[in-house]
């Protein structure tokens, strides 16, 4: 912290401080930490093939560096590397929640060769008793993960046998999380050490993930006029509409699009950020990521190239209301599924 005030103090401290990263690595080239913070300070300059270069390094020293895998997806989604930034974002979630049931690590060769995977640490089969994963939640995420596991286990994607006392211990442990007042305005309370050996192996972990993939060569979007377009960005840019008016367009997405991004969300094990009021939400370096998300940010981009202009995706998430009612098909009782 010293070291930034001074540096900040002199200006232009981000070049300053890159300058001191990159002489502390001629003394400690196998520090991956060195290589992360010289990255931070290149992306934060905008040298993005730089900043992607150093996490890489960071990465190949350090294998296990969940955040330096994040921050590799973020550097490559400034690029418009979107295929580079899935991969990344997805190693990410595999460091930090597993990697799906029964599933082995699948991502691609070129990242897979310079960040190798720990098998043991990716595997379902260790439930690392971590802070992120298992020392604090709140009810309306265990009532859910509960409701979401019965619904894949209802279409196939989960077995029977190996879920129903998971799914048991959800609603036991949600239900005495409900009896305590120990709570933050977020409805986080922390699991005692019997709740959290009840929970760990499935607890924000990636029990199943369904990737939304693209839909190249076909377009995700209902493809519209290049007049209607235009008229719309003439609205959009007219002084009036930055006064509050909003522009919507109709029939925006394909049905295929919206039937494959429901699909992903409601069947991925993705809802691990836990929010006031009972919402749970997912981000890109979670679980969020798709090919086909990328795909409808870069279609809106040719479709109005006016507004978007050279901006590209660098943020996306979602959210999942608590209070909704699902009905699943087959069964007689209504489960809470938040969508």
């Amino acid at each position: 912290m010293a070291l930034s005030y001074q540096l900040e103090q002199k200006g232009s401290w981000q070049n300053d401080a890159a300058s001191i990263f990159e002489e502390m690595i001629t003394m400690e080239p196998t520090n991956p930490q060195i290589y992360h913070n010289l990255a931070e300070m290149r992306l934060e300059l905008g040298r993005f093939e730089e900043a992607q270069k150093a996490y890489l390094t960071s990465i190949r020293l350090s294998p296990q560096g969940k955040f330096s895998t994040q921050r590799l997806g973020d550097a490559s989604l400034y690029l418009g590397r979107f295929g580079d930034a899935h991969r990344a974002y997805q190693r990410s979630f595999a460091l930090r929640r597993g990697m799906p049931y029964g599933q082995r690590a699948w991502w691609s060769a070129p990242l897979q060769a310079d960040c190798k995977a720990n098998d043991t640490v990716c595997s379902m089969e260790d439930p690392r008793n971590d802070y992120e994963n298992h020392f604090l939640t709140a009810a309306h995420k265990l009532y859910h993960d509960a409701a979401q596991f019965e619904h894949l286990q209802h279409v196939g994607l989960l077995p029977t046998a190996n879920f129903s006392q998971a799914i048991r211990n959800l609603r036991s442990v949600a239900d005495e999380l409900n009896t305590r007042s120990d709570k933050d305005f977020y409805g986080l309370r922390p699991l005692q050490k019997s709740q959290q050996e009840l929970l760990c192996r499935v607890h924000n972990r990636n029990v199943h993930q369904e990737i939304a993939f693209s839909m190249l060569p076909d377009a995700a979007t209902n493809q519209k006029p290049r007049q209607v377009l235009s008229a719309l960005e003439d609205r959009y840019l007219d002084t009036k509409a930055l006064d509050g008016e909003v522009i919507h367009v109709d029939d925006f997405l394909r049905s295929e699009t919206l039937h494959r991004l429901r699909s992903s969300l409601l069947n991925s094990t993705v809802w691990t950020a836990i929010k006031p009021a009972g919402y749970l939400g997912s981000y890109l370096p979670d679980g969020f990521s798709s090919p086909l998300l990328y795909q409808v940010a870069e279609e809106l981009r040719t479709m109005f190239p006016r507004i978007f202009r050279d901006h590209r995706l660098r943020l996306a998430w979602a959210y999942k209301s608590a209070g909704i009612i699902l009905r699943l098909k087959g069964l007689e009782h209504i489960q809470t599924l938040r969508r």
